[in-house]
Parts: structure tokens; C-alpha cells; sequence
């Protein structure tokens, strides 16, 4: 990334892996899934969210150079 945004005339100030927010249902919902439990539907949680970091994206500022 640091290579592309040089090539670009760009030098990159920060790069970070960002949190999101995930509902408990769905993380309730997917662990019941993965663990071959079947599917009971969403279970109740409300709005409730949970931060997780899978460092599966991330965030890359740039300025010009």
C-alpha cells in the first residue's frame, strides 16, 4: 500500500486496523452456525453491539507529497 500510494505521489500518514461494532445476535447467530447447531432465528439482544477487531479492514490516510 505504502508502494501504490508513493507511485501515486502520495505519502501515507496513518494506517490503522478499524473496530466495528457487531451485533450480539448475529455473533450468536454464526457461532451456532460454525458450530453446527442449526439455525434458531436471531436471538434477542436488544441494540446491543459488541467491538471486535477481525483485521480483516483497514484504514490508510495519504497526502500529497
Amino acid at each position: 500500500m505504502r508502494a501504490m500510494s508513493a507511485s501515486l505521489g502520495l505519502s501515507v500518514t496513518h494506517i490503522d486496523h478499524p473496530w466495528k461494532i457487531v451485533p450480539g445476535s448475529l455473533m450468536v447467530f454464526q457461532l451456532r452456525r460454525m458450530l453446527g447447531l442449526g439455525e434458531p432465528g436471531f436471538a434477542t439482544f436488544g441494540h446491543t453491539g459488541i467491538p471486535v477487531n477481525l483485521f480483516d479492514a483497514i484504514r490508510m490516510c495519504c497526502e500529497n507529497r
